[in-house]
């Protein structure tokens, strides 16, 4: 390799390359590192096509290396799967991944707000996309999942899908406190809505229309409860929050904290739960609902992408779609853990 006009001789030995990768788990006789998940989540994020492992990043990485490093280490990069099926396994591993851990927090907390929407794919194939909300010390919000509408879209077909995920997963619609929909006839219609056979499951589901779908053109947003002695009445308080408002409306040191300017309502809330618990919990019951659908707008700009013209028969789209599209990272350790244990059998 030339490096300002000198010629410098790398030299890596054959053990470091084998071995410098992290090895953590075996898959078809080869070790599976932790940089094949990172590789792969990586292309899951920018939403690229799985054959870009052969196609690009492969012939790629052999130029580089046997430019830098040699024939030797060309050979050995060269081995590492690249394959389509191969990506898509992976991808569709971090996806389950991401999901169980979900749920695991859905499950802890209770409580979860839910927004969904469907659109037309480019096979013209309607996909139903859900995000839910929950509190873990700060906000959460979470791609939850994406399912195909097989014949008709109708409320009752809306209803069934989200409800097939929820207790395939052993969520029960009780810890569902709101569910913001884009008013469509098939989501709030009086009989045969989604938002209708909801409220059958849980009658005190709060129900809120996306005010982009109303024609707001000014953004609002849902305001703070602040700690005024003349709210109480305006808040509907029950006897028991009565009892904790005057307490925590002359605590000096919450007064201090929720002026902070880097403290989050959300988090200030969470906060309380110990010394108030039922003031906080009907905060947080008011800052979970969504105002708007704009994560699954932007969700359908993402599917657009990912399952584009060249990829219309793209079979693993939820999980392409909730690789891309979640702020939670999958455990790529235990990923390859479980492929070690299963060869140790």
């Amino acid at each position: 390799m030339i490096v300002g006009g000198e010629s410098i001789k790398v030299k890596v030995s054959k053990s470091k390359i084998e071995c410098g990768a992290m090895h953590t788990g075996i898959v078809g006789g080869r070790m599976e590192t932790v940089w094949d998940y990172i590789r792969d989540e990586k292309l899951a994020k920018k939403m690229k096509p799985h054959t870009a492992g052969e196609e690009i990043i492969g012939p790629t990485c052999n130029i580089i290396v046997e430019t830098m490093l040699g024939k030797e280490a060309q050979e050995q990069i060269s081995k590492v799967p690249l394959s389509n099926n191969t990506i898509s396994r992976r991808i569709s591993e971090m996806s389950t991944d991401i999901n169980e851990e979900v749920v695991k927090q859905i499950k802890s907390k209770r409580k979860f707000a839910l927004q969904v929407d469907e659109s037309t794919d480019i096979a013209e194939k309607c996909q139903l996309v859900g995000f839910c909300k929950f509190i873990d010390k700060d906000i959460v919000e979470q791609f939850m999942f994406c399912k195909e509408l097989q014949t008709t879209t109708t409320g009752e077909d809306i209803f069934a899908s989200v409800n097939s995920y929820l207790t395939q997963h052993g969520l029960s619609w009780n810890y569902c406190c709101s569910i913001c929909t884009d008013g469509a006839p098939s989501m709030i219609g009086k009989y045969k809505g989604f938002i209708t056979r909801a409220l059958k499951e849980n009658p005190s589901l709060i129900t809120t229309h996306c005010f982009l779908h109303r024609g707001v053109s000014r953004e609002t947003r849902l305001d703070c409860i602040t700690l005024r002695t003349d709210m109480a009445e305006e808040l509907d308080f029950t006897a028991i929050e009565r009892d904790e408002f005057p307490d925590m409306s002359a605590d000096s040191t919450l007064n201090v904290k929720f002026k902070k300017s880097d403290v989050t309502l959300a988090a200030f809330w969470h906060g309380t739960l110990g010394e108030y618990p039922n003031l906080a919990k009907k905060a947080i019951s008011l800052l979970l609902p969504f105002s708007t659908s704009y994560l699954c707008e932007q969700a359908f700009s993402a599917m657009a992408t990912i399952k584009s013209k060249q990829r219309n028969r793209l079979l693993s789209l939820e999980d392409d779609m909730r690789v891309a599209l979640s702020t939670m990272r999958p455990d790529i350790k235990s990923l390859c853990a479980k492929h070690q244990s299963q060869v140790s059998h």
